[in-house]
């Protein structure tokens, strides 16, 4: 569980390249594991789909295709959003909806300086704090699964893209929805940001394939 913790936050956060094939010792090092604890963590991992394993050259860390991402974003579009809705039909604890407001504060804190990383941890943050409280647990479930491939793909397109200030607009207005309870205002909100962000970012690899050529 260690290794795969190790291996899962590099490549989340990027310190692993897609398409890039490493050793299994190469691997281990950048890691900080054992080569004996890589084993169980690289069949996990390959079977979630962020990597495959020949025997003869060691590990490659697999690309993420727009056609993936295209079903992703519809999975998270059509669901996320029944999230939002439970969390605006929920009686929230006091200091629950704290956590998504402190997201946004620091998310509003990294546009400032145009630190798009810590903006993009922010979000990150905001979205895993919806999943949390939200009561439906195996919708929170259906939809993490696709957090890791969603986030990489993100951190692809994050120096190309705007200066993402709407997009901190409508968290900001998801949360004043679920303070309020308007189940379908905070639902609508989190469904047309969502459209709109992947509208942005096919366009931003469109683009960047174009200019490829």
């Amino acid at each position: 569980d260690m290794a795969y913790r190790a291996v899962h936050r590099r490549i989340f956060t990027g310190e692993l390249a897609s398409g890039i094939t490493y050793s299994e010792r190469e691997l281990a090092g950048l890691a900080g594991v054992t080569p004996a604890s890589l084993g169980p963590a690289i069949r996990k991992l390959a079977e979630e789909g962020l990597l495959e394993r020949d025997a003869r050259r060691g590990v490659r860390l697999l690309p993420i295709s727009t056609e993936e991402m295209i079903d992703i974003f519809e999975i998270v579009i059509a669901l996320e959003p029944i999230a939002v809705r439970y969390l605006a039909m929920q009686t929230l604890r006091r200091g629950e909806l704290d956590s998504l407001v402190a997201a946004v504060r620091q998310m509003d804190a990294a546009l400032l300086t145009d630190d798009r990383l810590a903006w993009l941890r922010a979000d990150e943050q905001f979205h895993k704090q919806i999943l949390q409280l939200c009561a439906n647990r195996r919708l929170a479930e259906a939809i993490s699964v696709y957090s890791t491939p969603l986030h990489r793909f993100r951190l692809h397109t994050l120096g190309a893209r705007p200066l993402p200030v709407a997009s901190n607009r409508a968290h900001a207005a998801v949360v004043d929805a679920i303070r309020r309870g308007d189940a379908e205002a905070a639902f609508s909100i989190h469904y047309t940001h969502l459209t709109q962000s992947r509208s942005l970012l096919m366009a931003l690899v469109r683009d960047s394939r174009g200019a490829g050529h």
